[in-house]
């Protein structure tokens, strides 16, 4: 049997709801009730479950969190109870290929090396954050797109304990190729790095209080200058080295943005 008695909804600052130590199953089940306005006395746990798959037919957003990020969390217990971890999310453009070192068989007969190739640029990174309540704070829901790639990751970041570092880094240039022996030719240079990608964070309503939060840093930093190829030698006559890659520079500011699209931050240090 269930009672349930109608009342006023409560914000999720007020929802005294934990999702520590009660199963994933009772605390899903209890948030998602609570915060739709109702009591809920469960006289069986044998209605719990049917009730919950009710509701996750639908998409039903409330106070800014969607029902979708229950089911997400339902699906995904693992990840969840890493909240309090500090994750490194790396996402890279193409490195460049690597130069051809020279080879010289006779002083008539040589195959000259090449330069290392430039590195791509960064991946452009859509991040949604979302909230959903937990005791007088929130669970953080991060999820990523790159953009132009299938499907999504997604993290759950507890913003007392846990962190998350998001990465949208230009491709390292390639190595340059060494010169040719025999007749001393000089070393190959190295690609420059990639240009850094983007980065666009979306705040929803239940999240727009962590938007200070330093439990998530963006960085989208150039990538690496490809070495230099060595030159070559005969004897005690070496050639000079090729010159190294320059580094790639770092991607446009990252914006901070709500879900109507009005920037709340412009992030001209490459974190925050």
């Amino acid at each position: 049997m269930i009672l349930i008695r109608r009342r006023a909804p409560l914000q999720p600052a007020q929802n005294n709801l934990y999702c520590g130590s009660e199963s994933l199953l009772q605390c899903q089940g209890a948030l998602l009730f609570n915060d739709m306005g109702f009591n809920v006395i469960f006289t069986s746990m044998k209605f719990v479950y049917p009730s919950l798959l009710l509701f996750s037919l639908v998409n039903v957003s409330i106070a800014g969190y969607s029902q979708k990020n229950y089911d997400q969390i339902k699906h995904d217990k693992k990840k969840f109870s890493k909240r309090n971890t500090s994750y490194d999310v790396r996402y890279k453009g193409k490195d460049g290929k690597n130069g051809r070192n020279g080879m010289q068989l006779f002083n008539f007969l040589a195959f000259g090396g090449s330069d290392g190739k430039p590195g791509g640029k960064g991946p452009t990174l859509q991040v949604s954050v979302s909230g959903i309540p937990s005791g007088d704070s929130a669970v953080l829901v991060i999820n990523i797109t790159v953009e132009g790639a299938p499907g999504s990751d997604h993290y759950y970041i507890n913003p007392r304990q846990g962190k998350i570092t998001i990465y949208a880094e230009g491709g390292s240039g390639g190595i340059g190729g060494d010169g040719e022996d025999l007749t001393p030719h000089y070393g190959y240079n190295g690609g420059n790095g990639g240009l850094g990608g983007t980065i666009n964070i979306t705040f929803d309503p239940s999240a727009l209080p962590y938007v200070d939060c330093q439990c998530i840093v963006a960085l989208n930093e150039g990538g690496l200058g490809g070495k230099r190829g060595e030159g070559g030698h005969s004897g005690d006559n070496y050639a000079s080295a090729g010159q190294s890659g320059l580094p790639g520079a770092p991607g446009p500011p990252v914006y901070i943005k709500d879900m109507n699209g009005k920037i709340l931050k412009k992030i001209t240090e490459l974190k925050y």
